[in-house]
């Protein structure tokens, strides 16, 4: 199996675990080279700690993983071993292709990319300069994982100009082929309801849009109505097509 080298701004966040988790379940050695928004997790693969970042813009966080692994004499080697680089957001893909440079190693560089920050949006001089910096990360980088395939079709083709390869990554699960499927049920009846402690007697209502990016327009995908009396949560959620859920 290969030797995966990643990379990871927050190694506290539950998604990334599982990720490099999912990785060692396939058999393949895993390092991480992370930084972290709390305490350090306990993992069962090596990991080379850029310290604790805290809740820090993407530019500092970059800025200071960076100062941190330049200085690391542990990386080279690694990244020199290395059958391939996962590079989690673009603050790590600095840090990925930097490393790669400065050693001279050949492993090839995954871009994996799970929301698309609001640093890379609108048409002030910073958004324009991050998306220049980031078109010419990406020029280093082999592959592009995504979570969704919206992000390519709405941003790294049309706004980036990535052509290149790509592939959808998340929400995958990797289990044993021998697994039994799960059985689906009947459609729930009846309502569901689930306690929120510690919120006060008083009755507030809020209403949630959510939205999503598809074929370059904005569609409203849920549309939430939250009810809180005493401690007490209750959630009504309506979906196109279907019938209401009250949680």
């Amino acid at each position: 199996m290969a030797r995966l080298v990643c990379f990871a701004s927050d190694l506290t966040d539950v998604a990334q675990l599982r990720r490099l988790a999912s990785f060692q379940a396939l058999g393949h050695e895993v390092i991480s080279v992370a930084s972290r928004k709390g305490p350090l997790p306990v993992v069962n693969w090596q990991n080379i700690d850029l310290g604790e970042i805290g809740q820090h813009g993407l530019l500092r966080r970059g800025r200071l993983a960076l100062a941190t692994a330049l200085r690391d004499p542990r990386l080279a080697p690694l990244v020199q071993q290395a059958d391939l680089l996962v590079a989690r957001n673009v603050d790590m893909l600095a840090l990925a292709a930097a490393l790669r440079m400065r050693c001279g190693a050949t492993a090839p560089i995954a871009y994996e990319v799970l929301d698309i920050h609001s640093l890379f949006e609108g048409a002030s001089l910073k958004s324009r300069m991050a998306r220049w910096g980031e078109r010419r990360l990406m020029a280093g980088a082999e592959v592009l994982w995504l979570s969704s395939p919206g992000f390519y079709t709405g941003y790294f083709a049309p706004v980036q100009g990535y052509s290149g390869p790509w592939h959808l990554v998340e929400n995958k699960m990797v289990v044993p082929e021998d697994m039994a499927r799960p059985v689906p049920n009947d459609r729930v009846s009846g309502g569901m309801r689930c306690g929120w402690a510690g919120l006060g007697p008083s009755a507030v209502a809020r209403v949630l849009s959510c939205y999503c990016v598809w074929q370059n327009r904005w569609v409203k995908l849920l549309r939430c109505i939250f009810t809180v009396r005493s401690t007490t949560m209750c959630f009504r959620i309506f979906t196109p097509g279907s019938l209401a859920l009250e949680m």
